[in-house]
């Protein structure tokens, strides 16, 4: 499914997403430089066609813009949450004053943090990864560069934007300028100058583009790995959050899966699970991602990953009447109690 743009680059599926949207499984059975990079052409690929809301005519060169020498930087500047989606707000500028334009279809962006679990430096760890079709309308690089807001859907990310620290991201681009050695603006996608704030020729108002949910195998089988290799990062950042507002409460379990189980229809990946625990973690920023072997208050041996909601009681019976008010039925929502130590015996109440 492609998203449609509005002033947004956008990768994967995003739409809207409501509460109940959560689906679970079994019960608890028991050189590039940081931030700043240039792209490179690769291989192109046949996606479903980016849709582009180009900035103010003002903003845009007035005639036919060559290919620049060298490709474009692309540098972070924030990152926000978005209904299952990861909103990353970036410059874009190029060397050459008279601007420049990518047209290809396989734009590729891998954006990478090297923020640990619980604070410090750790290895650079994929955050967000899409490919970028602008090959049915060009992105137009004014001279003084652009902002544009890649919005990375469902699948397409892997942390929510309140565990990413801007200062620690790195940017790699595979840009894609396509064949055309030049292109023309498209002044006619700009909007009107009543629904636009001035600009000036050597600056943009911020772009909104949107990217196919289309992948390679490579690219899949990459942000698989990313997504178990994120599983294993939010359980040990979430781990402070269990300690220090869950021990003793009880809080409503909403989902215990894992790679290959099949349920609800479909077979889960690690992709799958962790998108469904970030769009909770994006609608309540204490819910929390456990792996049960971590704890013995779960089954030992099963290896799930656990989501709580991130409301805790003081009773069984109050976390589910949470449930039923939220409207889950009895298999995809039911009362944990979450304990540093113990037997797992008497920590979950079911309805």
């Amino acid at each position: 499914m492609a998203l449609v743009v509005v002033l947004l680059l956008a990768v994967g599926g995003g739409g809207v997403w409501a509460w109940k949207h959560f689906a679970g499984g079994n019960r608890d059975s028991g050189s590039n430089a940081r931030n700043d990079a240039t792209g490179a052409n690769q291989d192109k690929q046949s996606k479903p066609k980016a849709d582009q809301t180009a900035t103010s005519a003002t903003a845009l060169p007035s005639g036919e813009i060559k290919a620049c020498s060298d490709m474009p930087t692309l540098n972070v500047t924030s990152v926000e949450d978005g209904q299952g989606q990861l909103q990353v707000k970036a410059d874009v500028k190029t060397s050459c004053a008279e601007g420049d334009f990518l047209a290809g279809s396989s734009n590729r962006i891998l954006i990478y943090s090297s923020t640990a679990p619980t604070g410090g430096s750790d290895v650079d760890r994929l955050v967000a990864s899409g490919t970028f079709d602008f090959s049915a309308s060009p992105l137009i690089i004014p001279g003084g560069g652009r902002t544009v807001t890649l919005s990375f859907g469902e699948q397409h990310y892997f942390r929510t934007a309140k565990d990413i620290d801007v200062k620690d991201l790195k940017v790699t681009p595979s840009f894609d300028r396509g064949s055309q050695p030049s292109v023309a603006p498209d002044k006619s996608k700009a909007p009107s100058a009543s629904s636009t704030s001035s600009s000036s020729s050597s600056s943009a108002s911020p772009a909104t583009v949107s990217a196919s949910s289309a992948s390679d195998s490579s690219q899949d089988e990459q942000d698989e790995k990313a997504a178990e290799e994120a599983l294993q990062w939010q359980s040990k950042h979430d781990r402070p959050l269990i300690m220090g507002k869950y021990l003793g409460k009880w809080t409503p379990q909403l989902s215990s899966k894992k790679a290959g189980l099949v349920a609800d229809g479909k077979t889960w990946t690690n992709r799958s699970i962790l998108a469904d625990f970030l769009k909770v973690r994006q609608a309540n920023p204490d819910a929390a991602l456990v792996f049960s072997d971590d704890w013995s208050v779960f089954d030992a041996g099963g290896s799930w990953w656990v989501v709580l909601s991130g409301e805790l009681y003081g009773t069984a019976e109050e976390a589910n009447a949470w449930c039923d008010t939220q409207g889950y039925d009895a298999d995809h929502c039911y009362a944990k109690r979450m304990e540093s130590s113990g037997p797992s015996t008497g920590t979950t109440k079911t309805r």
